[in-house]
């Protein structure tokens, strides 16, 4: 049907207009606009009055050979109204009557060249009550407006939003820089996004924002000054998916091609109550991310060069579940500087918990990354820097630490001395390892000799294992498998051995930073022993002092919960055992 369907409709510019009765199929009509008088300009206007009660009911506006669409203007005077827009040249904007009494839903808009006008002040709007998907091979410039339908709470506002095409030539082509509002506050449904596909760049010419009640999964060549909002709508999940930059980075990069005078190139933010996948970015990261609960711990965060000065990422007080002895909240997961392993350096700032809880760690204040807070003090997690070195504060037990592999059984008449069974030492890294080749050791283990002043083999009855969450693994268990624990006390150290533990997740899997790990295995029965645990004003001896200190300041030795006469009885006894 020609846009030009009779004399009595004005053709100056294409103009159509066209009433859908309550018709039942597939396809109720079509509109075809005339590429003769479309010209090169965005001027095609299109009206339809839709009056269908059925949602398998549909419209389609087509425009062949180069052909552009200007606005198509929908009333909706039945309960549905489904539409279908197949340009081969631009489309400028889908706009549904104000007075409308049914939905709009767009199932397929696929446009090859640009949907909207490269503009400031007029760059169109495409709004509906649900999109299936929106294509542009080109560019879209447009405001996005989804309202969302209301049958179900699970629906999507938008299943998919996708730009295909990078100019060959100059890679300026690609965008998305309209808005995208999918879902409102007072709506039941979830306002929920599935997929953003953009082939170069969202953002740039201006601050985009995307806001929606869930998003799947966001993929571009860069994230450009966008503002990601998840917050808003206080009815919904509130979560993200996944994000990934496949050309450069997350603020800071310039896009690819020649792009116009003024382009933004500040990262915008993330602000949503998770992120239940990973967040891959080719490039540098210089946004602010804001989650209000912590990743599960197997999820990688990865920035491929710098964590610039600008990004911020801030997560919520840790959060420990004792019934399955992992953390719930805080910075859980892995977050990798310097993925593609060509010098990249964590300049920003990563923030655990609020208030006086708060844990602020500024990269560009730490050297090589090598922050002294324990993982467990900020949810479990880590922020590595690529390649990693030993996390000497979080090793089992700390780096230059000991354990006691025999110590005071205190519940009895008197105190007895039982074994520990106390047979392994963890060292923890900032990223996950893995062990390289079939070698029988991966480190050396040794132990002083008071005797010949020098560090002696002990490797025979050692074994070496990688362990920690999937994807994630940071720790390095060396266990002792003889006939007992650590049966020597004395000294000993852990030494990496070149190219035998390399970090994963990591461009090329460089070799962790060379280490030298120390420990002390000790005897809890013994005279240190005894001072360890009862001498508590520290005068290195067990006196009635210590009872006056313990009635200052009284300590739970039976670990029971209460610090009453039952310890005191305790500290009386160690005191008369000392002696």
């Amino acid at each position: 049907m020609s846009s030009c369907m009779s004399r009595a409709v004005r053709c100056a510019r294409s103009l159509a207009l066209l009433t859908v009765p309550l018709f039942q199929g597939a396809l109720s009509a079509q509109i075809s606009i005339d590429p003769a008088s479309a010209g090169n300009v965005i001027g095609n206007d299109v009206f339809i009055e839709y009056a269908s009660s059925s949602p398998s009911d549909r419209v389609k506006v087509f425009a062949d050979n180069l052909a552009n669409i200007g606005t198509i203007h929908v009333k909706v005077t039945g309960s549905y109204a489904v539409l279908d827009v197949e340009a081969t040249g631009n489309l400028f904007s889908i706009l549904k009557d104000p007075v409308s009494t049914g939905e709009l839903r767009l199932r397929f808009v696929e446009v090859a060249l640009d949907i909207g006008a490269d503009s400031m002040t007029d760059r169109g709007v495409v709004e509906a009550d649900h999109i299936f998907l929106i294509r542009a091979d080109r560019n879209i410039y447009t405001d996005i407006f989804v309202s969302g339908v209301t049958e179900a709470s699970s629906t999507y506002a938008i299943n998919t939003i996708q730009v295909t095409f990078v100019n060959a030539s100059a890679d300026a082509d690609g965008t998305l820089w309209g808005n995208v509002i999918a879902g409102s506050s007072n709506s039941l449904h979830r306002g929920r996004i599935g997929t953003i596909n953009i082939a170069n760049t969202i953002g740039g010419r201006q601050p985009t924002l995307i806001r929606a009640k869930q998003i799947d999964t966001i993929t571009a060549g860069y994230l450009t000054t966008v503002d990601i909002d998840l917050l808003t709508f206080s009815n919904s999940p509130q979560r993200l998916g996944s994000i990934e930059t496949t050309l450069g980075g997350w603020g800071g990069d310039v896009p690819k091609g020649n792009p116009p005078p003024g382009t933004l190139t500040d990262g915008g933010f993330l602000r949503a109550k998770e992120v239940t996948g990973d967040i891959d970015i080719l490039e540098n990261f210089g946004a602010e991310v804001t989650v209000l609960q912590g990743p599960i711990s197997q999820l990688q965060w990865r920035i491929g060069h710098d964590f610039m000065e600008a990004g911020v990422m801030r997560f919520p007080d840790p959060v420990f579940n004792f019934n399955d002895q992992t953390f719930v909240d805080g910075l859980t997961h892995q977050i990798l500087v310097n993925r593609n392993n060509n010098g990249g350096e964590w300049l920003g700032t990563v923030i655990v918990g609020t208030g006086s809880n708060e844990i602020e760690l500024d990269g560009s204040m730490i050297a090589d990354g090598a922050y002294t807070e324990l993982a467990s003090a900020l949810g479990g997690g880590s922020i590595g820097v690529s390649p990693f070195r030993l996390h000497d504060s979080s090793c089992t037990p700390a780096n230059g630490g000991g354990f006691f592999t025999r110590g005071l059984d205190i519940n009895g008449p008197s105190f007895e001395c039982i074994n520990l069974d106390i047979d392994e030492v963890l060292l923890r890294f900032y990223g996950p390892i893995r062990k390289e080749g079939m070698h029988t050791n991966h480190v050396n283990v040794q132990k002083w000799d008071p005797i010949l002043a020098e560090w002696t083999s002990y490797n025979a009855n050692v074994t070496t294992t990688v362990i920690g969450p999937l994807n994630n693994q940071r720790v390095l268990r060396v266990r002792y498998t003889g006939s007992g624990p650590w049966l020597d006390f004395g000294e000993y150290r852990v030494v990496s051995i070149p190219g035998r533990l390399v970090c994963t997740s990591i461009v090329g899997e460089p070799e962790v930073v060379a280490f030298e790990y120390y420990f002390s295995v000790e005897d809890g029965c013994g005279r240190a022993g005894m001072l360890m645990a009862f001498d508590l004003n520290d005068d290195d001896d067990l006196c009635i002092a210590d009872v006056a200190e313990w009635l200052i300041n009284p300590v739970d030795f039976n670990e029971d919960s209460v610090a009453d006469t039952a310890d005191l009885s305790v500290l009386l006894q160690a005191i008369d055992d000392f002696e």
